[in-house]
């Protein structure tokens, strides 16, 4: 499992990535460590996809949603743990 090992949320608050994905079965695999890894460094300010990319952005958006309302990296923890 991909877990981000930080102590507090992840990216500086100043640090932005726009992230557009695609479609595509073997996108549901690869986007959520990828999307953990980038969370690390990155907040998400626009996010879309087509597809299977689409609900990966969802889910994007639901865990950025979390980390800047709560703090908490949980989500991005969560969506890391979705292709095992």
């Amino acid at each position: 499992m991909n877990q981000i090992a930080n102590d507090g949320t992840g990216a500086p608050e100043d640090r932005f990535c726009d992230l557009v994905m695609k479609g595509g079965i073997t996108s549901g695999v690869v986007y959520p460590p990828a999307i953990v890894k980038l969370a690390g460094q990155y907040r998400f300010k626009n996010i879309g996809g087509t597809s299977a990319g689409a609900i990966a952005a969802a889910l994007t958006a639901a865990a950025e949603y979390r980390r800047r309302n709560t703090g908490s990296m949980e989500g991005f923890n969560l969506l890391g743990a979705l292709p095992e």
